[in-house]
């Protein structure tokens, strides 16, 4: 009876112990977001795309995020994306090329979360759907 009790403990404690793993990525992953789309979220559901914020810093702490959390996703590779000159390598990228990149960094993120986003246009401007997938 006793080894039983104990064995309860060890599961609940690891059961706290995940749960606060997950807080704590929930919350990296909240910031990024709320970085990335100049929101200012309480919550990943209710994130608004103001503008994007495509700086090396930015993906920097999404790669941090990638090594944090020991994630399948790829790397942002900032050295190809971004030139010496980091207005004129970005003015070769469309509008729909850029929402796309950061569709699929968002992605990669909440994946382990079981999340997906998506962007979609309303009245030509972007909006971030993001849905609990199962």
């Amino acid at each position: 009876m006793e080894s039983i009790k104990e064995t309860k403990k060890i599961i609940e404690d690891a059961n706290k112990a995940l749960n606060e793993y997950n807080k704590k990525y929930y919350k990296d992953v909240l910031e990024f977001l709320n970085i990335l789309f100049y929101s200012n979220s309480s919550s990943i559901l209710s994130i608004n795309i103001t503008k994007l914020a495509l700086s090396e810093d930015v993906f920097e702490f999404y790669n941090t995020i990638i090594d944090k959390y020991n994630l399948e996703s790829n790397k942002f590779n900032t050295k190809l994306f971004f030139s010496e000159d980091l207005t004129s390598n970005l003015e070769l990228y469309k509008k729909s090329d850029l929402m796309n990149i950061c569709k699929v960094l968002v992605n990669n993120l909440l994946k382990k979360i079981n999340y997906k986003a998506d962007i979609v246009y309303f009245d030509s401007k972007p909006v971030l759907k993001i849905k609990q997938i199962y």
